[in-house]
């Protein structure tokens, strides 16, 4: 008997999660619990962009994230003067296809990922070990928090 699973993934990206999962096996369904779209006031992200150069650094969160972010975008931006940030491989991609350069990226390293424990108890991935440079802080250091838990201790 295959496994059911229940994909979560706003619509628009259940898809290929959906497909995946059916070729191997799975009986896969899916249930949006959030859409994702465009900001009505957009305001504060033509803020964003034109002051892009003066950012230290710019994280997208998700594909949704970048492909709403860029379609703002004026004409003219330098995307090399501001690192992106991205957490992981599919935003990274959708960064490289709206122009990023692979010299502007910065992804967490797998082996270097701390976590942080919210106050309702679960855990947030932060990119950075206390005091120790990482790739996506571009060298810059971190001061430790005494919520942080490490993983595989500091090093």
């Amino acid at each position: 008997m295959a496994l059911r699973v229940l994909v979560t993934r706003p619509e628009g990206e259940a898809a290929s999660w959906l497909q995946g999962l059916q070729a191997a096996g799975f009986v896969a369904e899916t249930l949006p619990l959030i859409a994702v779209g465009p900001v009505a006031d957009t305001a504060a992200l033509r803020q964003a962009w034109a002051t892009w150069a003066d950012w230290q650094a710019v994280m997208f969160v998700s594909v949704p994230a970048v492909r709403h972010f860029f379609a703002q975008r004026p004409p003219r931006v330098d995307l090399s003067t501001t690192p992106c940030w991205a957490p992981g491989p599919g935003t990274r991609k959708a960064l490289r296809a709206e122009g990023v350069p692979e010299s502007a990226l910065r992804s967490p390293d797998p082996r270097r990922v701390n976590s942080i424990r919210r106050p309702c108890g679960r855990k947030w991935a932060l990119p950075c070990k206390p005091l120790a440079p990482c790739s996506l802080c571009a060298g810059r250091t971190t001061k430790p928090s005494p919520t942080l838990r490490v993983k595989g201790g500091i090093g």
